[in-house]
């Protein structure tokens, strides 16, 4: 299945974006061949570019839909870790963010790019994107003014790239685009002796000054979905734009849980209702954020994960 999507998706122009957001440089598709040893399976390369700052003046700001959820409690002990598991399927949320987010190769990408927002000698909204290989390793990836190209491939377990203050702190529909094509590459190059679905591994985070989020998938490779035309997801980036640009004209800087409200009213959008959970990182707690049925936002701060 995998292959034919590919395939299909062969001659289609790829576009992803991070807010901070990832835009697309490359042209082409993605596709995977098989020499009879390994797998190449590159996905197209993408710029991370930080948008302007500007927009229309009459888009308009809808309220979210109610996507369920809850507390904590409806990760399965959020507060109680994960087990002793080794299936991620089996994981709580708590759990599978502790095991992806605590990995030493991510956290120290995360110190990096935060002690790189302090470095007043660094060069002004210059990007950096740390790609955490599914070996161990890490890439780093230097941008220039707001953007940064990325490549990723088959051997890329998830990312992490950086957010200035210019930048809103949340994952737009271009993020969540990236993010689910990372999501199908986990299960490649297949593995015969572990043939478990690694789906859930995947994660795509950003650093702010001030916090990180990350994006964590929750279902299995049967849950990805097609790919999204390349017109289909600029149209939801720009919608997404058009909401924040709204809500700072008419009330000034955006808070968090108004941003939260949105990422959440795009992954039903995007049909990923359910399938992607939002964590929030505040010195090194995951703080699983869920939306009420009401559609109001449950940023669980008096009940993080137990790390």
């Amino acid at each position: 299945m995998f292959q034919e999507a590919l395939d299909i998706y062969l001659n289609q122009k790829s576009r992803l974006f991070l807010n901070a957001g990832i835009k697309p440089m490359a042209e082409g598709g993605q596709k995977c061949t098989n020499d009879g040893s390994a797998f190449d399976c590159n996905v197209d390369g993408v710029t991370i570019t930080v948008p302007g700052t500007q927009g229309p003046i009459f888009p308009t700001l809808t309220p979210p839909p109610s996507p369920g959820g809850g507390d904590c409690s409806a990760f399965s002990n959020c507060n109680g870790g994960g087990g002793s598991s080794s299936e991620p399927p089996e994981e709580d949320l708590c759990g599978r963010a502790k095991r992806a987010l605590s990995a030493d190769n991510v956290t120290k990408a995360v110190q990096s790019l935060k002690d790189r927002m302090k470095d007043l000698n660094k060069k002004t909204n210059n990007e950096q994107l740390h790609i955490i290989r599914k070996d161990g390793n890490t890439n780093i990836v230097e941008g220039g003014e707001n953007h940064v190209p990325f490549s990723p491939d088959i051997y890329t377990k998830g990312s992490v790239h950086d957010h200035n203050k210019l930048g809103q702190p949340m994952f737009p529909p271009h993020d969540i685009n990236s993010f689910i094509n990372t999501v199908r590459v986990q299960n490649y190059p297949p593995d015969p002796l572990n043939p478990r679905d690694k789906s859930g591994e995947a994660f795509l985070g950003i650093v702010t000054p001030d916090y990180n989020y990350f994006m964590i998938f929750n279902g299995t490779k049967d849950d990805i979905p097609p790919f999204w035309g390349e017109g289909v997801v600029n149209q939801y980036q720009e919608e997404f734009a058009l909401q924040v640009d709204r809500y700072k004209i008419y009330n000034g800087p955006v808070p968090d849980n108004v941003l939260q409200q949105i990422f959440f009213e795009y992954l039903d959008k995007m049909g990923l209702k359910g399938k992607i959970s939002l964590i929030k990182q505040i010195n090194g707690n995951n703080y699983p954020i869920t939306q009420n049925p009401d559609g109001t936002i449950d940023n669980n701060t008096t009940n993080p994960c137990n790390n």
